[in-house]
Formats: structure tokens, C-alpha cells, sequence
């Protein structure tokens, strides 16, 4: 059994690494691009090129499977906070390869964000797979006010990317992270959807669970994928990516209280998830900080 628990560790730390290592080639291929090429047809000139191409491979199938492989021999509570330990590597190459500067108190609020996330892993809050139908209306009532919020604040972030100067990239991080929220929170429901037909249990809540849960898994994760590169293109990565990790990290807990009205495990459960929380949060405000000045000073020069 030890060896069984250190390798899905393994796998969970190879998979942030892996992950985390396909972010950097993405940012390392964006900035090779010329003005002209960011200006005009972004998205295509990313998807023609080879190495962004791997970069991607390394982020969706790669480390995907390493990360579904340690799920399988540790389960999923501490996968979150070892994967993160792969933001090391990031910040590293931010460094190393693309000339990134950090201060003490951006270092600091990195590694906030990974022991926040980690310390929300320990709390070992969890869903339960059989839980949540939307035949019951009350369910399906904050499940689709849920929804709804996370579609309204995904499009707002992404218009308000658009139109500010400074502050571009933080805002596209959260439009990256929010599709990604959503494909979250459709996942119990979709998986339980599929169990149902498998099963022979097919009627239209069914259906129509299975139907807007795939359409979401389909569009929320290759959209976020593509606002990603947009935060990549206006910010530094070392910074871009732990703070698309705020709300992707903060949302389940929402829908583990609000939507689902579980309880906590125990009290001390309750304990680490409020210290994550704090983390997370003072981390994104360092983080945030010093992203919109780097911003201000690109925006002078130009």
C-alpha cells in the first residue's frame, strides 16, 4: 500500500510538472510572435505552430494523464495541492527563459497560493457522485443561478479584457479560469447523467442534464484554453496562471456549501479550508498588484 500511495504522488507531481511545463512553452511561443502576428489572426498562428501545439499536448493529454492516473491510486483530495507544486517549474522558466521578474512579495504569494491550494486538498472536501438530481426543483433552482452567474462573469471578464489597458491580463486570467469553473460544475451532473442512461434510466431530466453538460465540457474547456493565451499575451506567465487558479480553486467550494448544502467534513476540514481561502485570496492581491503596474509601465512606453 505504501507503494501505491507514493506513486500516485508521483504521478500528481509529474502531472503539475508536466502541466505546468506545457504553460511555459505555450507563453515561450506567444512571445516569439511579432506584433503583427499577436494583432492579427492570434488564435491561427498559435494552432500552425508546432511547438505550441506540444505545449498544449503537454497541458491537455500528457499531463491529463498523469493527473487521472494518480486520481485512480490516491483519489482526488490531495491532487490539487501536489499538481500544484509544478507552478515551481513555471516560475522558474518565467525567470530562466523569458526574463520575468519577480520581488520577494510575488515569491511570497505564489507559494501562499500553492499551500492554499494544498490546505484546501486537505480538507478533503468532496462531492459525492450520486448526490445532486434535478428533479428536485430547489437543486436545479441553484444549480442554474450558479450557471448562470459563472456564463455572466466569464463574458464580463472577457469584454472587460478588451476594453481596459491596465489590468488586461488579470482580466483574461479569470475569463480563462471561469469556463473552466463551469466545466467543473457540470461534471458531477454529466457523469451522473451518463451512469442514469448506462443504467436504462432515461427520462428528459436526464437528457437534458447529459445534453448542457456535454455542450459545457466541450466549449468551456477549448474556450478557456483560447482566453489563456490572451491573458499569456498581455502578462507575464508566473503570474498569469496562479491567478487563474483563484477562482478555479475558490468556485467548489461555493458549489460544495451553497449548491449541494453539504456540511463539512469536520471541524478541522473547516479549519484548512478557511486558511486556504485566505491564501489564495492575499496571494491574488499581491500577484494582481504587481501585474496591473508591470501593465502601466508597458502601456508609457508605447
Amino acid at each position: 500500500m505504501p507503494n501505491v500511495y507514493l506513486l500516485g504522488v508521483t504521478f500528481a507531481i509529474a502531472g503539475g510538472i508536466i502541466n505546468h511545463t506545457g504553460q511555459l512553452l505555450q507563453k515561450i511561443e506567444i512571445n516569439k510572435l511579432t506584433k503583427e502576428e499577436q494583432d492579427k489572426d492570434f488564435l491561427r498562428n498559435l494552432i500552425r505552430n508546432p511547438r505550441w501545439l506540444l505545449g498544449l499536448a503537454f497541458v491537455v493529454v500528457f499531463g491529463g494523464i498523469l493527473l487521472l492516473l494518480a486520481n485512480h491510486f490516491i483519489g482526488g483530495a490531495i491532487i490539487a495541492g501536489l499538481a500544484a507544486s509544478g507552478m515551481l517549474v513555471l516560475v522558474w522558466g518565467g525567470v530562466k527563459f523569458l526574463n520575468e521578474k519577480l520581488k520577494p512579495s510575488e515569491y511570497a504569494g505564489i507559494a501562499m497560493i500553492i499551500i492554499g491550494i494544498a490546505l484546501l486538498g486537505l480538507s478533503e472536501i468532496s462531492i459525492d457522485f450520486e448526490v445532486g438530481d434535478f428533479s428536485d426543483s430547489a437543486f436545479a433552482i441553484r444549480m442554474t443561478l450558479f450557471t448562470i452567474i459563472l456564463f455572466v462573469l466569464w463574458v464580463a471578464f472577457r469584454i472587460l479584457g478588451d476594453k481596459v489597458e491596465r489590468g488586461k491580463s488579470l482580466c483574461f486570467a479569470f475569463a480563462a479560469a471561469l469556463p473552466f469553473c463551469l466545466n467543473n460544475t457540470w461534471l458531477q451532473p454529466f457523469t451522473k447523467s451518463i451512469k442514469s442512461i448506462t443504467n436504462g434510466v432515461i427520462d428528459p431530466a436526464v437528457i437534458i442534464t447529459f445534453i448542457i453538460g456535454c455542450t459545457i465540457l466541450i466549449l468551456a474547456n477549448s474556450v478557456g484554453i483560447a482566453h489563456l493565451q490572451y491573458a499569456f499575451q498581455h502578462g507575464d506567465v508566473s503570474k498569469v496562471v496562479p491567478l487563474q487558479k483563484i477562482p478555479m480553486q475558490l468556485s467548489p467550494i461555493i458549489l460544495y456549501y451553497i449548491i449541494y448544502q453539504n456540511e463539512a467534513p469536520s471541524d478541522l476540514s473547516t479549519i484548512f479550508m478557511i486558511f486556504g481561502m485566505i491564501l489564495i485570496l492575499i496571494s491574488g492581491f499581491l500577484l494582481s498588484k504587481k501585474q496591473a503596474a508591470i501593465e502601466k509601465i508597458s502601456i508609457e512606453e508605447t
